[in-house]
């Protein structure tokens, strides 16, 4: 418990700083870990699943075979992978953008609600306003989705 005191002197010591009870900054600390905790374990999990894309990708039929329910079972699957990975990634890293803004709680509960409110505006504008979102909608030219979709007929090419 001497650590804690510690650290309880040095933050009531801050201009920021309010006064707290041991009590109350375990139960505080305690949250932040349980935040990390979440992160590790999604993060970890999305690591796994992106290998098992990997691994499905590297499996997934010749180009011959496309067109049999086996082919689109495979698609499907490595597909929704895909998609519980970057889930499972984007939850972790929501968890230390928030982690970021529960550090505001050990200031004083104003200060979590301004932090809190930060971060949930970072995020959005991320999210909706970047140019990294405005890049993902930009729509492609007409000549380019009819090649994306319809490959060239040539005489070698069997199709």
């Amino acid at each position: 418990m001497r650590s804690t005191g510690d650290v309880i002197t040095v933050v009531e010591a801050l201009p920021f700083g309010i006064v707290t009870t041991p009590t109350q900054w375990a139960v505080k600390t305690i949250g932040l870990i349980v935040v990390f905790i979440y992160a590790f374990f999604k993060f970890a999990w999305a690591y796994r699943l992106f290998n098992y894309v990997a691994i499905m990708l590297g499996a997934m039929p010749f180009a011959g075979d496309r067109q049999t329910a086996e082919a689109e079972r495979h698609v499907q699957r490595t597909t929704r992978l895909f998609q519980s990975a970057g889930q499972n990634f984007n939850r972790g890293q929501r968890a230390f953008f928030f982690a970021l803004g529960y550090l505001g709680w050990f200031a004083g509960p104003w200060e979590l609600f301004a932090s809190t409110t930060a971060v949930v505006i970072v995020m959005w504008r991320r999210q909706f306003a970047s140019t990294a979102q405005r890049a993902l909608m930009i729509e492609l030219p007409a000549k380019m989705t009819d090649k994306a979709t319809a490959p060239e007929k040539t005489p070698n090419s069997g199709l």
